[in-house]
């Protein structure tokens, strides 16, 4: 836990929170969901998001209570950011960082909230491209006041096996005026419902998700049977 313990007083992100104050043109990737866990393959998506399009950084955004999943999320919003704080920096990528913006947040979270706040900190030279997968997509109208979200940041979605944006969806967003760019070749082998399915089985799951988040998850036995001694910090 040794990039938590060293974590500095912060608004968004220690290491971004100073983005576009110099004045000069800057990217922010904004990478949300509940990572419950985070995968090789978010960071993988994050990656290729951030060489595809010129990002500056990319912020994995961990919910708090999320709008669409409160029935379904097993880890605490506190061990989610603690993983994904992990993955953030196991690799030592520079443009990686993780925000707690929205697990420090009391009551259900709304991303809508989460990029009105990440606007009003970061100065207009800085742009908001929040990065989806395919899945995420296909809900997008049910959000919370869309007119806001596509005024605020340009959408870039990752494909994921079993979605599929129809065309009547994709001309329905354009028409709204949704910026929204296609990352067709990006596949994701590995869902993190997938990752709990196959631990709760007892299944191994390396290679599914970073070294340093396995061992998170074994130490505080999540994602386990109940009966396995699984232990519940939530």
């Amino acid at each position: 836990m040794e990039a938590i313990g060293q974590r500095a007083p912060h608004v968004v992100s220690p290491r971004f929170d100073d983005l576009g104050l110099d004045g000069k043109p800057r990217r922010l990737g904004i990478y949300g969901g509940t990572f419950d866990p985070i995968h090789v393959g978010h960071v993988i998506a994050a990656y290729a998001a951030h060489r595809s399009f010129d990002l500056d950084a990319v912020l994995f955004v961990p919910a708090g209570m999320p709008s669409f999943k409160q029935d379904t999320v097993v880890a605490s919003p506190r061990q989610r950011f603690e993983m994904c704080d992990l993955a953030a920096h196991e690799y030592r990528y520079p443009y990686f960082d993780v925000s707690d913006i929205e697990t420090r947040r009391e009551g259900v979270t709304y991303t809508v909230d989460t990029l009105r706040a990440l606007r009003a900190h970061y100065p207009e030279n800085v742009e908001l491209v929040f990065i989806l997968g395919a899945d995420a997509l296909l809900s997008l109208l049910k959000w919370r006041s869309i007119d806001d979200l596509k005024s605020m940041v340009r959408f870039v979605t990752l494909s994921r096996p079993g979605y599929e944006i129809e065309p009547p969806l994709r001309a329905e967003l354009q028409r709204l005026g949704f910026s929204i760019a296609e990352m067709g070749d990006m596949v994701v082998e590995v869902s993190s419902s997938e990752v709990r399915e196959r631990l709760a089985k007892g299944q191994s799951v390396e290679g599914y998700v970073p070294r340093v988040v396995l061992d998170y998850i074994e130490e505080h036995g999540l994602y386990r049977p109940a009966e396995d001694g699984g232990v519940d910090e939530r």
